[in-house]
């Protein structure tokens, strides 16, 4: 990354979760207008909360606090608000509940927000909030661009995202999916521009059934490669076996990321095709990824959504836990916490780390489900001792702050120490590092 997306942030949003179908639609509008929108749907799944909001409050331009009765009563949301009183940020109270101001707020928020003017957004209200919070951010320098004809104009009803913006691929949905999830693009494991070239082998190919829909695609391809060659691996596809299509489909992710041939994607999708209609759920899921990026295959949000349900109903893990992150973030198919949850937990069941580590944040974050530290804690720990990089970080935070287990400061570092050891993630590094730069320790 050469750009540090951080620098192009012209809001933070601070909001109860419980406000989520009634907030996202607006912020959805003002990024139609060119406001650079950060708020916790971007937090990296089960990043470390506080750190993460202090460090994009910094360099906001302002913060848009959403008050409501959830919101005002809310703890995190207080932390927020404070954090961005004490880091000196413009705040603008947009009120998505019929409220009176100063005589519904409570007495610890009645200073930092009685004398600011409000932005009425509640059912009802007079005039398009939109409207009014761009004119509220003009005087603090965010200019954005004219209104967008068709643009979501809040409040609800929720927008259907039926398919991603018409480019011809697009970024990885969640910064905080887990490396080694779905993408090779950040993983060179195997020599190749599109699909299959390479060694020569005869062995057969030996892959345990439930790595299928746990393993990351680069982990995959390395251990076929390992095992029998990626020369051999092209003529099983050829004749048609299922497992060797599925790993050419796989093989497809990188190209994808990459730029790569236009022909040997489309030969590699045309793999994914055959591989699942054979009954290779990982394939049908890859299928999704592929249409929702246009690679190989024409850019079809609706389908790639409903290539994920497929797979995530037919037991695939990886696919439960994407399809739980679709539905969080209201991409491709409607927000839907609830359905989130359930599917995160599917994913979670079947002892998939990055799906543990999301529930965690969840339970942390009081995000859908009630709020349990103790519980959250838990997810955190059996996804780092699965080897999960980011629940390594937060079981640490967790194990030195005493947030729902016992305060353990050598296990902590431990745990800092393995994630700074072992992540790929650049950003995961360094936070562990700092981590232990605090408490005063080596790596």
């Amino acid at each position: 990354m050469s750009a540090d997306p951080i620098d192009e942030i012209d809001i933070c949003a601070s909001y109860s979760r419980r406000d989520t179908a009634r907030v996202v639609p607006i912020l959805d509008a003002l990024k139609s207008r060119g406001v650079k929108v950060w708020f916790d749907k971007n937090i990296p799944g089960g990043a470390l909360w506080e750190e993460t909001i202090t460090r994009h409050m910094r360099k906001a331009k302002a913060v848009v606090f959403f008050a409501s009765r959830e919101s005002l009563a809310s703890d995190r949301c207080f932390d927020e608000v404070s954090a961005a009183r004490t880091l000196k940020r413009p705040i603008i109270p947009v009120l998505v509940d019929q409220l009176r101001m100063p005589d519904d707020l409570p007495d610890r928020l009645v200073l930092t927000l009685q004398t600011r003017n409000t932005v009425d957004a509640f059912p009802g209200a007079d005039g398009d909030p939109v409207d009014a919070i761009m004119h509220a951010l003009a005087s603090f320098g965010v200019r954005g661009e004219p209104k967008i004809a068709g643009a979501p104009t809040p409040p609800p009803p929720r927008p259907a995202v039926a398919a991603p913006p018409a480019r011809k691929r697009r970024p990885l949905l969640l910064v905080g999916i887990a490396a080694g999830v779905v993408l090779a693009a950040a993983v060179g494991v195997l020599a190749m521009t599109g699909t299959f070239g390479g060694g020569l082998s005869s062995a057969k190919l030996d892959i345990p059934a439930d790595k299928w829909c746990t393993a990351s695609a680069p982990a995959l391809l390395a251990n076929a490669e390992a095992q029998i060659g990626i020369e051999r691996l092209k003529t099983m596809a050829e004749q048609g076996d299922r497992d060797a299509q599925t790993l050419h489909c796989l093989s497809a992710n990188k190209a994808c990321s990459g730029g790569g041939n236009p022909q040997t994607l489309s030969a590699a999708y045309a793999s994914c095709e055959a591989a699942g209609a054979k009954g290779s759920w990982r394939a049908v899921f890859n299928q999704g990824w592929l249409k929702q990026r246009g690679c190989g295959v024409a850019l079809d949000g609706k389908g790639a959504a409903q290539a994920v349900m497929r797979a995530a109903e037919g037991g695939c893990a990886i696919a439960q836990f994407y399809l739980g992150t679709l539905y969080e973030d209201g991409e491709l198919i409607d927000y839907d916490q609830g359905l989130s949850i359930k599917w995160l937990t599917e994913a979670a069941n079947q002892n998939y780390p990055p799906a543990m580590n999301r529930l965690g944040a969840a339970y942390a974050l009081g995000r859908g489900v009630p709020e349990d530290d103790a519980r959250g804690t838990d997810y955190y720990r059996r996804a780092a001792d699965l080897g999960d990089a980011r629940a390594m970080l937060n079981y640490a935070r967790a194990l030195e702050m005493g947030s729902g287990t016992e305060k353990n400061t050598g296990a902590a570092i431990a745990y800092y120490r393995r994630a700074a050891a072992q992540s790929d993630d650049a950003e995961i590094r360094q936070l562990a590092l700092d981590s232990l730069k605090r408490l005063g320790v080596s790596p």
